[in-house]
């Protein structure tokens, strides 16, 4: 595999704000900005709850969340987490 161009670690967002869409805003403007920097392969490292259960803390949002935005699965990483490509034109 080849090394990713881009990495979104974590995206944090107060609790405030929450369960209001800011996170997928977030990442779709970073996907956004990294298009027009060039492009190139982004990873991420989302919460895999696509068995059901909940997390209390998701510091850097969801699988689904990510598919949403175009990313694709790639392999688990750690027990609750999980690695995301999308390649960025």
């Amino acid at each position: 595999n080849k090394l990713p161009d881009y990495r979104i670690t974590c995206i944090f967002v107060d609790k405030k704000y929450r369960r209001r869409g800011v996170t997928e805003i977030v990442l779709r403007g970073a996907v956004d900005l990294i298009g027009q920097a060039g492009g190139g392969v982004v990873e991420g490292y989302p919460h895999d709850t696509s068995d059901g259960r909940r997390t209390s803390v998701l510091y850097d949002g969801t699988r689904a969340l990510y598919e949403r935005v175009g990313f694709t699965y790639v392999r688990p990483k750690g027990q609750r987490n999980c690695v995301m490509r999308r390649t960025v034109p």
